[in-house]
C-alpha cells in the first residue's frame, strides 16, 4: 500500500490552519504522515497544533520566519508521495484518494494536481473555479512549457502530488532567488524532465483570496522576478527557441496584468504609464504572444470592471 506524507507550512494564520488540518483528517485517504512547518509562528500556532491528538501528525519549529526553512518539507521523502499545502486553504475529503488513484495507476505520472475552488478571507465560495479547463490535462515533457506561452501558470501548486522519487533522483526544491513564483519555477524545472504532468478538472481544493497572500501584493514584480532566471534555466538545457519566446510571452502576461489593473482601478495613470515604460525598457515587441495577451487583459479588464459594477 502506497503512502504519502503531507507538508503543511503555517505562518500566524491560526484560525486558518485549524481549519486546513481538520480538512486533512477527514480525508477518505488516510494512510499518510502529517508534518507540520511553524515557519517561525507565535505561540498561538503552537496552541492550534496541540488541540490535535493524531498519531500521524509531527511537527517542526523554526524560531524566525525564514523562507528556506519550507525547503525542510523536500527532506520528508521516505513515503511514495510528497504534498506540499497551505495553511489558508481547505482540502475536499476526496482530494488525496482521487490523486492517489490517478498516480498508482499510471507511473509515468511525476506530479498530480486539480483545479480550485475560489473562497474569500471568511471561507466564502465565490463560484469562480481556476483554472477552466474542461477535461483532464496531461503534459509530457516540454508540453507545459509551450503551453505557458499562451495561458500562464495553470498548475494549482498546493493542491500537488509529487512522486517522491522524482524529489530524490532530481533533488528538486525551491529555489527563492526567483522570487515569490519558486513554485512555478519548480514546475519549470519538473516539465524538463522525464515525466508526466497531469492536471484534474475537478475542484477538489479551496483557494483562500486574501491581501496576505504573496502572490496577491505585487503580481508584477513576481513576473519581472522569474523571468531572467527562466530564460537562463531554458537556455541551460539548449531550449533557446523556447527561452526566446517565454521573454516575450511573460512581458505580454505583466502587460495583461497591468491592463486589468487599471481598468479595474487598482492602478493610478501614472503607475500604468511608468509600467509601460518599463516594459518597453525591457524590449516588449508586436508578436502573436504580447498581442494575445494585450486583447486578454482588455478582455479581462472590461469582464472584471463590468462585474464590480454590479456588485
Amino acid at each position: 500500500m502506497s503512502k504519502l506524507t503531507i507538508v503543511l507550512t503555517t505562518y500566524n494564520r491560526p484560525n486558518f490552519l485549524k481549519l486546513a488540518i481538520d480538512a486533512i483528517l477527514i480525508q477518505t485517504f488516510t494512510d499518510f504522515d502529517l508534518v507540520i512547518l511553524d515557519n517561525g509562528s507565535d505561540d498561538r500556532t503552537s496552541s492550534v497544533i496541540k488541540l490535535f491528538n493524531d498519531s500521524r501528525i509531527t511537527s517542526l519549529k523554526t524560531e524566525k520566519n525564514d523562507f528556506n526553512f519550507v525547503n525542510k518539507a523536500f527532506e520528508y521523502t521516505k513515503n511514495d508521495y510528497l504534498m506540499i499545502t497551505h495553511d489558508d486553504d481547505i482540502m475536499e475529503k476526496n482530494l488525496l484518494q482521487s490523486h492517489i488513484k490517478k498516480l498508482e495507476s499510471n507511473k509515468k505520472i511525476g506530479l498530480i494536481s486539480c483545479c480550485l475552488n475560489l473562497i474569500d478571507d471568511e471561507g466564502k465560495l465565490l463560484n469562480k473555479i481556476r483554472p477552466r479547463i474542461k477535461k483532464d490535462k496531461t503534459w509530457n515533457k516540454h508540453e507545459f512549457l509551450k503551453e505557458f506561452l499562451f495561458r500562464g501558470d495553470i498548475i494549482p501548486c498546493p493542491a500537488t502530488i509529487f512522486r517522491s522519487s522524482l524529489i530524490i533522483k532530481n533533488k528538486l526544491k525551491y529555489n527563492f532567488e526567483v522570487g515569490p513564483a519558486h513554485d512555478l519555477f519548480l514546475i519549470f524545472k519538473i516539465n524538463l524532465l522525464d515525466t508526466y504532468i497531469y492536471l484534474s478538472k475537478d475542484p477538489m481544493y479551496r483557494y483562500r483570496i486574501h491581501n496576505t497572500q504573496h502572490s496577491n501584493i505585487n503580481r508584477i514584480s513576481l513576473e519581472y522576478n522569474i523571468r531572467p532566471h527562466a530564460i537562463k534555466l531554458f537556455k541551460n538545457y539548449n531550449l533557446n527557441k523556447i527561452a526566446k519566446k517565454y521573454s516575450q510571452a511573460s512581458l505580454g502576461l505583466i502587460l495583461q496584468i497591468l491592463i486589468n489593473d487599471y481598468f479595474v482601478g487598482k492602478m493610478k495613470f501614472k503607475d500604468f504609464r511608468n509600467q509601460l515604460n518599463k516594459l518597453i525598457n525591457n524590449k516588449i515587441k508586436i508578436n502573436i504572444y504580447t498581442l494575445y495577451w494585450f486583447v486578454f487583459g482588455i478582455l479581462r479588464g472590461l469582464k472584471n470592471l463590468t462585474f464590480n459594477s454590479f456588485k
